[in-house]
C-alpha cells in the first residue's frame, strides 16, 4: 500500500536519525508555549513547542499571539539536538492534529488519537524521552529515537480520526512513567506530515 509505505518509510529516518543534521530550514508542527510558565525543563526560553525541549525565538514575528495554539512553522534549526532552537521564519494556527487521552492510570486504557482528512492513512509512534529529529518537509519529530517505537497504524475514518487504544498493565510500578508520542499523516498528494507531540505521565 503506497500511504503505508511511504509513512514507514519517513517513520524509518526517524528511527536511525538519519536526518538528524543541520539544515537551513525546518518545518515543525506544535503548541506554543510560555517557556517561563509551563516548561519546567526549559528554563530561560520565552517561547517552547510544548512537551518538548525544543525553544522558539524571532527576531521578525511576535509569538505572544501564539502562546497557547497549535502551530505549523517554518524556520531555522541552531543544529542541536540537546539543546534545539528554531528562529522562527513564519508560523500559523492550526487545529490539534494528535492527543493522548483516556485513563492514565494503571489498569486503566489510554488512547492515541489523530487527527486528519478522512480517509488518510496515520501512523503513532511512542517513546519515553522527548527529542529532536528534522525530517525536512515532513516536519520535527520530537520524540527521542533510542525509546522510540511504532505503536500502530491505520485509516481515519469518516469523522477525519483514527484512534488506538492501549489497556495498561494493572502495575504500580508504572506510576510516574511518562509516555510521549507524535504521529506521522500520509495525505492524498503524497506528501507525509508529522502532528504535534503529545505526552501522558502514568498516574
Amino acid at each position: 500500500m503506497k500511504h503505508s509505505h511511504t509513512l514507514l518509510s519517513t517513520l524509518a529516518l526517524t528511527l536511525t536519525a538519519s536526518f538528524a543534521l543541520a539544515q537551513d530550514e525546518v518545518h515543525f508542527s506544535g503548541k506554543v508555549e510560555n517557556g517561563e510558565g509551563v516548561c519546567y525543563y526549559c528554563p530561560g526560553f520565552d517561547f517552547v513547542v510544548d512537551n518538548t525541549h525544543t525553544s522558539l525565538s524571532s527576531s521578525t514575528i511576535d509569538l505572544l499571539p501564539y502562546v497557547g495554539s497549535y502551530c505549523v512553522g517554518v524556520g531555522t534549526w541552531n543544529g542541536s539536538t540537546t539543546s534545539p532552537a528554531i528562529e522562527v521564519l513564519d508560523i500559523s494556527i492550526v487545529p490539534q492534529a494528535f492527543s493522548i487521552g483516556g485513563n492514565s492510570s494503571p489498569g486503566g486504557k489510554m488512547s492515541f488519537n489523530v487527527q486528519a482528512a478522512p480517509g488518510e492513512f496515520a501512523l503513532v509512534a511512542v517513546a519515553y524521552k522527548d527529542g529532536y529529529v528534522s525530517l525536512g518537509d515532513a516536519g520535527c519529530a520530537f520524540l527521542a529515537p533510542d525509546t522510540l517505537f511504532v505503536l500502530g497504524q491505520g485509516f481515519t475514518g469518516g469523522s477525519g480520526q483514527m484512534s488506538i487504544k492501549v489497556d495498561l498493565p494493572d502495575d504500580p510500578n508504572l506510576v510516574g512513567r511518562t509516555v510521549f508520542a507524535q504521529a506521522a499523516v500520509a495525505h492524498f498528494d503524497g506528501t507525509v506530515t508529522l502532528t504535534n507531540s503529545d505526552r501522558k505521565v502514568i498516574d
